[in-house]
């Protein structure tokens, strides 16, 4: 925080009170919502302009927030590098990850590689493409449905866990692995309680959700 500015802040939520302060601080977040909305709807310098206009405002508004808690710059600054720090993780997790799909084909068998919606030897199904082919290895084609993506991670045992696949944790927990739009892989039990995967080294895979889905329901 700037000093020169300290008690002016000060002076503001002396004179207003500490609960009015907070409530403008809500309604100035609720403006800078709108305003990126409205600029992402219709993309014109005035509604560019609101959205700098309600930032400096969102800013001032929480210098207010570190002073009524006590917040110092530099508790702050650590839990931030914290973050970014693992978020550089997360994405360097990501960039690195081996990029592998699988689908099952209609006789039941599984093919793992790269998936394809385009044509595929003159067929114009969803395909799994394998890095490997192997002699009488029939068709690619795949049910779109079953798709699922190599997460990077294996479970307890060395098994590469994919998109789709249901797992058990040390403590019985049963839950199946999805893809958020987030842009990570998160399990979720069948009452939607979120498993953090990659907190799970001793998670077990014990089926997916295309061939056992009533493993879901002894959760």
């Amino acid at each position: 925080m700037e000093n020169e500015n300290k008690p002016i802040y000060n002076q503001a939520i002396e004179h207003y009170g500490v609960n009015p302060q907070i409530d403008i601080v809500i309604e100035e977040m609720s403006e800078l919502t709108k305003a990126l909305l409205k600029h992402r709807r219709y993309g014109t310098e005035d509604t560019y302009n609101a959205i700098r206009e309600e930032l400096a405002d969102v800013g001032i508004c929480l210098e207010y927030i570190k002073l009524i808690y006590s917040i110092d710059d530099k508790s702050l600054e650590f839990i931030k590098n914290f973050k970014l720090d693992r978020l550089r993780k997360h994405m360097e997790e990501t960039y690195m990850r081996e990029i592998l799909f699988r689908g099952k084909r209609g006789d039941g068998k599984w093919l793992y590689g790269l998936y394809s919606d385009d044509y595929v030897y003159d067929t114009d199904f969803p395909c799994i493409v394998p890095l490997r082919s192997e002699p009488d290895d029939g068709d690619w084609a795949i049910d779109r449905s079953t798709v699922g993506q190599y997460t990077g991670l294996t479970d307890k045992n060395g098994n590469k866990i994919f998109e789709g696949d249901i797992l058990k944790t040390s403590i019985s927990c049963i839950f199946s692995v999805e893809w958020e739009k987030e842009g990570r892989f998160l399990g979720f039990t069948s009452e939607r309680k979120i498993v953090y995967v990659n907190r799970e080294p001793k998670a077990e895979v014990i089926g997916n959700i295309n061939d056992n889905p009533e493993l879901l329901e002894e959760s």
